[in-house]
């Protein structure tokens, strides 16, 4: 009987550093959702990469060596086998479905209660269910987890104030600067993070906004709703004379900022410092440029200390929450064990489609 895997990796196992190198791009999810979907033994997949967690979910045959097989994967995507593989949380069975609870929750985020992980999953069953790599015990166990986090949220507290990456990092650059009505911001990537975490900054006071993106129609697009200027990405190196803060949330392979190209730069600042806030993964921003004089550069995991404060605050809700996700929990293993009964008595007519 194929069994539920999940070998995942997250902010809790590694450093931004090692996760960056098992975090797939779009395209490269689609490519091995339908490479895996060819594999021998395996009946359901879905992928879940996001900044702070890659974690690979399927219905599979117990017999099969997983971590083996995403190595070929990494193959496959032209890709080198990162020995990170080897790190790997590797959970079976209930353990996937408790775990996959709790992280469309956001009990396993960062920034406990942080209601973007849910739209994260979201769009990863739906680009597997595109792909036509969801099973009925994928997609079974995928709605049960969005109809837990849904009563986790109406229920519970966990989720009340600005609880997100993007909020945190807002909270970090006023910590620094006191205000940041006299800021003067470059937005580097208009997709969902780029803009929750302007859009923060806004409720806070900024009035200068700047945003560059791969494609420049999209930057024009998020400047014109928030009020602020866009500029192609061939151009913004220059706005660096004139920023106080740039913040990185980008989807690309590489560093966008990159320490080579910005000494003259640097160098016409001055003394002015500059707050560098990362929240890519892959990293968008150099840590090379964190070793200049009056650059304070910040990544996803440099927002943990900010982030440990909001689960001091949860504690009691996070308990009310844990107990919701339990029942929920023990309804699919249920259903699991009555659809694994059914199958049973009925293997005269061929093994099911789990």
């Amino acid at each position: 009987m194929r069994e539920l895997v999940c070998l995942g990796i997250s902010h809790h196992d590694a450093h931004v550093s090692v996760r960056e190198r098992l975090a797939l791009s779009p395209g490269e999810v689609e490519r091995a959702l339908v490479w895996l979907r060819e594999r021998n033994g395996i009946s359901g997949t879905a992928i879940l990469s996001t900044c702070n967690r890659a974690e690979f979910y399927a219905v599979a045959d117990p017999a099969i060596d997983f971590r083996q097989l995403l190595g070929e994967l990494f193959e496959f995507l032209k890709r080198p086998s990162p020995h990170e593989i080897g790190q790997l949380r590797s959970l079976v069975g209930r353990e996937v479905v408790e775990h996959l609870f709790r992280v469309a929750s956001g009990l396993e985020s960062m920034v406990i209660g942080e209601t973007e992980i849910l739209g994260q999953m979201k769009q990863a069953y739906g680009e597997a269910h595109r792909l036509g790599t969801v099973s009925k015990v994928l997609h079974r166990l995928f709605q049960s987890a969005f109809r837990a986090a849904k009563e986790v949220r109406h229920k519970t507290e966990v989720t009340r104030g600005g609880v997100s990456v993007a909020a945190v990092a807002v909270e970090l650059a006023e910590k620094i600067f006191g205000s940041l009505g006299e800021c003067r911001v470059v937005l580097i990537g208009a997709g969902d993070t780029g803009e929750k975490t302007a859009r923060a900054m806004f409720s806070r006071g900024l009035q200068g906004l700047v945003v560059t993106n791969r494609t420049f129609e999209r930057a024009v697009e998020l400047a014109d709703r928030l009020g602020g200027a866009a500029v192609p990405l061939s151009e913004w190196r220059w706005e660096l004379l004139f920023a106080d803060i740039v913040v990185a949330a980008t989807a690309a392979e590489q560093a966008v900022v990159r320490e080579d190209e910005l000494g003259e730069v640097l160098k016409r600042r001055g003394r002015r410092s500059l707050f560098l806030i990362d929240l890519s993964v892959p990293r968008g921003i150099d840590p090379g440029l964190a070793r200049h004089d009056g650059v304070y550069l910040y990544n996803v995991d440099d927002l943990q200390g900010i982030a440990d404060q909001h689960l001091a605050d949860r504690q009691g809700a996070i308990t009310t929450a844990e107990a919701i996700l339990e029942r929920h929990a023990n309804e699919f293993v249920s259903w699991r064990e009555a659809e694994r009964r059914r199958s049973e008595g009925g293997m005269a007519g061929g093994p099911p489609r789990e």
